[in-house]
């Protein structure tokens, strides 16, 4: 009955288009990823669309399974995922069926045609299993699918309505060998978050005794007084003697009488190194990178420690180990502060002294980069501010009485036939102060010494060369009279 209600959803299937699959996690979410350990309960959801099962005929349909393949699943399905730890068989039961379920294992694609591993399509209302060969660090699918949700065949099995669909879906690892635990390789070989002889499945093993070292005292894990279980001579009922080693399990080492350092003070009085004389409780700390005094700390107090906790002790460059913001690693800033312990403050700023002539910006310097510029200075006649007074030149305004001092642009102020109001002629000097020379003047005009009083320039004056001429010989009148 069952085979034929198949064939028939099988033939309706390849009728009706666009039954696409989904992938698995993406088209149908995982419910959970499962261990050897886990045990999941769940029912199919009544109503919902399959997203995996389509027709055979485009190759959507489960190609595995016994007793029955090749079937499209049109209804609901809940998807778990598992991953392999050790290759081999592995058994998954369904129990506590109220209507026929069917399991299937696809590989990684989850394609229910080209990964379908295995199956089982038995119909079965009450239990259900599937073996398949697992590969070490694969992972699986597990799909439980709700054959024949709302059919109105007179199967018995058919899982009607949202009333069914239930299951409870386990492993079991006496069945098979791909999930048992290995009991002494330090290995979870089952993926359920216990190892070795912590895990149930290793329960009976005689690597998990619970007295290893056989002396008759159970280890603390079985919730013995063993404190050693690998040790015979280590136990409760053994004589403690002077070896560093609590024999008899009571919490003390050597009965707090063993001071194998003759420093008078034993571990259990508080001694951190018990081969090392000069370590102890109350010993003065030195900076050697060992915890002299026993309090926890290592070299504190000592240049060797890290004071501020800013990284650096003062034997590693840190000139104050009190201030976390003042070490090597730290950046120049002007507050007054070495900050980068490089010996110079504020370097580069307003509060240091860059040209090394007393004053810095701060201190009135208007030149810090020109030592011979600062409030001390003299004042000279060089077109500077010496004195770092907002003046310049102040007492050397045109000392040749032309009307033009340094600060004015004159360039010659001891000859008043030099500055910016002269009209430049042809004499070898630089009269209107511009920074060129005889400017104007042809090759053949030579200075007005070389030529015949009052001639000017070797060309005709013109109404320039008048005004050249008068004030030449105004020049000359003054210098008469001064001497």
């Amino acid at each position: 009955m069952r085979h034929f209600a198949s064939f028939a959803a099988a033939l309706v299937a390849a009728l009706v288009s666009g039954e696409a699959r989904a992938s698995c996690p993406t088209g149908e979410p995982v419910l959970e990823e499962l261990t050897c350990s886990s045990t999941a309960t769940g029912r199919i959801t009544y109503g919902e669309a399959s997203d995996l099962g389509g027709s055979c005929s485009t190759r959507d349909c489960y190609s595995c399974g016994t007793p029955y393949a090749n079937l499209t699943q049109r209804t609901a399905e809940d998807v778990y995922s598992f991953t392999c730890q050790r290759s081999g068989d592995v058994t998954l039961d369904i129990s506590g069926l109220d209507c026929d379920l069917d399991i299937y294992i696809l590989d990684s694609t989850c394609d229910p045609y080209t990964g379908c591993e295995d199956g089982s399509t038995a119909a079965s209302t009450t239990t259900d299993s599937v073996t398949f060969a697992c590969t070490a660090g694969d992972t699986y699918y597990v799909v439980i699918e709700g054959y024949g949700f709302g059919t109105t065949s007179t199967y018995a099995g058919y899982c009607r309505n949202s009333t069914y669909g239930d299951y409870t879906l386990t492993f079991d690892v006496t069945a098979g060998t791909g999930c048992s635990e290995d009991c002494d390789n330090a290995t979870d070989d089952d993926y359920d978050g216990l190892t070795d002889c912590d895990d149930s499945d290793c329960a009976s093993d005689p690597v998990c005794a619970c007295d290893l070292d056989g002396d008759g005292y159970d280890m603390s894990a079985c919730g013995g007084s063993d404190c050693n279980d690998s040790n015979y001579y280590v136990n409760p009922g053994a004589t403690e003697t002077c070896n560093s080693v609590d024999d008899d399990c009571d919490g003390s080492v050597d009965g707090g009488v063993y001071d194998p350092d003759g420093d008078g003070y034993t571990s259990e009085g508080g001694d951190c190194a018990e081969e090392d004389g000069s370590a102890y409780p109350g010993a003065p700390e030195e900076a050697d990178g060992v915890d002299d005094d026993c309090d926890g700390v290592v070299d504190e107090g000592t240049s060797a420690y890290d004071d501020d906790g800013d990284g650096w002790s003062e034997d590693a460059g840190d000139c104050a180990d009190a201030d976390a913001d003042v070490n090597p690693g730290e950046e120049d800033v002007e507050n007054g502060l070495d900050d980068d312990c490089d010996g110079v403050i504020d370097e580069g700023g307003v509060y240091t002294d860059d040209d090394g002539d007393g004053y810095a910006d701060a201190a009135g310097d208007c030149d810090d980069a020109d030592p011979a510029a600062n409030p001390d200075a003299d004042e000279t006649e060089n077109g500077l501010d010496d004195d770092c007074d907002g003046q310049i030149d102040e007492g050397f305004d045109d000392s040749d009485g032309d009307g033009y001092g340094v600060g004015d642009g004159d360039c010659n102020d001891l000859e008043g036939w030099q500055n910016p109001g002269q009209v430049e002629v042809c004499d070898g000097l630089d009269n209107n102060c511009d920074g060129v020379v005889d400017e104007g003047c042809g090759e053949d005009e030579k200075p007005l010494e070389s030529k015949d009083p009052g001639c000017g320039c070797g060309v005709g004056l013109g109404a320039e060369g008048g005004a050249v001429l008068v004030g030449l010989l105004a020049l000359a009148l003054r210098r008469r009279r001064a001497a």
